[in-house]
This record gives C-alpha cells, structure tokens and sequence, in this order.
C-alpha cells in the first residue's frame, strides 16, 4: 500500500511539475513611467504641456491598472486607467472647467500634488 501511494505521489509531481513547466511565464509589468507615457499619447498631449496629479496602481475588474491623472492649464484635468501588463488604454476622461469654482479646485489639487506627493 505505501509503495503503491509513494508511485503515485511521484506520479502526480510528475505530471503537476510538467504542466508548470509547459505554461508560458508570466510577462512583468510595464513600469508606472510607461504608463504616464500611454496616457499622454491617448489625450495627445506632451510631458511639458500638463501637471502629473497622481500615479497610482491598483487593482480594478481583477486586472492591475495603472491610475493616471493630470492636469492642463488648471481648465482640464485627464483621467486614464492604463493595463499593467501591456499597457493599453483601458479608460480615459477629459474633464473640461465649466466656470472659476471648477479652475480652483484643479488648481489646489495640482498645488497640493506638487506639495504633498503620492507617487
């Protein structure tokens, strides 16, 4: 009874060490400035042109995320979730400043980013 549980323990290794083996690896993560990137050429703006607010990565439907947002001139902010693992634009919003309470709001928000960062 043992030789025979010993058999197909080693069996069982085996076959579990094969199938692991067989599965492609896992590819890394793009990196948090690649992203940045990603976002930029999705709203087609330049690294000089906009304030970064905030990188962040997170997990969003079970999938890693890259939480990207910035800042244009304190009358449009950009919001963009980009996907870790290939970097493609999964979400993106354009908020437009509709009057001046919206343009201080942006501006605190891109003072405090720059005061107090996150990233």
């Amino acid at each position: 009874m043992k030789k025979n549980l010993r058999k197909l323990s080693a069996l069982v290794l085996a076959l579990v060490l094969s199938i692991s083996l067989a599965l492609p690896a896992a590819a890394a993560d793009i990196s948090a400035q690649a992203a940045v990137a990603k976002a930029y050429q999705a709203f087609g703006v330049k690294e000089n042109e906009v304030r970064l607010l905030e990188v962040r990565k997170d997990r969003d439907d079970g999938r890693v995320v890259y939480e990207i947002e910035f800042a244009k001139d304190y009358d449009v902010k950009y919001s963009c979730e980009v996907l870790a693992s290939s970097g493609v634009v999964v979400d993106r919003e354009k908020d437009v400043s509709r009057n001046i309470f919206d343009k201080i709001e942006l501006f605190f928000e891109v003072l405090f980013s720059q005061l107090f960062p996150r990233n």
